[in-house]
């Protein structure tokens, strides 16, 4: 039998009628020589699949450990934790967000390799956050490495992007590491240039990268679209350019969590 082992290390197979036992792709091949034919080695399917998941695995540890680096700007709480497909509950109003949050995640290395990433649009409340959250965690358990975070978090006072343009480039660059970026609550921030400008310099580098993006905001297409500041016109451009809308529409499932929680306080207060 030759093992891919083999094949990699140079071992030339005997004869042009050599196949593989597993995937039966023969292991030879002729090549015309200016001293006449030759007969090569070359490494068959099953061998380039295998050395290629190889490849790809080194890769995705490299990339965890320098997404790591960056766990302390993440929104991984409880909560988040928390949100996940089986504790979705589907109704009228997001069936089809919900429909697509599922597609996303199982579709993900065919939207990674197209550079489409999602961008979930709604009232406060109606459970963007929660599908962004369900996607990351599906993508999490399969090791896939990414961010979850939040523009306030991010741009707010102290904060990474407040320090030098040369450690935010260093940020950015290690921020491109990680697979899939997802951005909460953006233009919940601060109405300034400066803050502007840091947002741009977010969604700018991973534009550029050409690396997914999912992202959750308040603000409605239209409103992306007729922006009239010139420097959150470019963020909202480069993000429609790249993601998908989706809008997710309904009441808000934290008013009614609030509401379910106030009455059962008041049984067991007043009785």
């Amino acid at each position: 039998m030759i093992h891919a082992a083999d094949m990699l290390n140079g071992i030339l197979p005997e004869g042009l009628d050599t196949v593989c036992p597993e995937c039966g792709e023969r292991l030879g091949m002729e090549i015309k020589t200016p001293w006449g034919p030759r007969l090569v080695k070359r490494a068959c399917r099953c061998v380039r699949e295998r050395y290629q998941a190889e490849v790809d695995d080194r890769q995705r540890r490299a990339d965890q450990a320098r997404v790591d680096e960056l766990f302390k700007y993440s929104l991984v709480s409880e909560r988040f934790r928390e949100s996940t497909f089986s504790r979705a509950t589907e109704t009228q109003d997001n069936a089809r967000a919900l429909k697509i949050a599922r597609r996303y995640a199982e579709k993900f290395e065919e939207m990674r390799a197209m550079n489409r990433g999602l961008i979930f649009t709604g009232p406060p409340g109606t459970g963007k956050t929660f599908l962004a959250a369900c996607i990351a965690n599906e993508l999490l358990a399969q090791g896939v490495p990414l961010i979850v975070t939040s523009i306030l978090r991010l741009t707010a006072a102290g904060g990474p992007f407040s320090q030098s343009a040369d450690a935010i480039r260093e940020l950015t660059t290690r921020m491109n590491h990680a697979r899939l970026l997802v951005l909460d609550d953006l233009g919940t921030e601060r109405d300034s240039e400066y803050k502007a400008e840091q947002v741009f310099e977010i969604i700018d580098s991973r534009y550029s990268a050409r690396k997914p993006m999912i992202i959750t905001t308040n603000l409605s297409i239209q409103e992306m679209r007729n922006e009239q500041s010139m420097r959150k016109r470019r963020v909202y451009d480069r993000l429609l350019e790249v993601c998908y809308p989706v809008q997710v529409d309904g009441s808000s499932w934290r008013i009614a969590e609030a509401a379910n929680s106030y009455e059962a306080t008041q049984r067991i207060l007043e009785g």
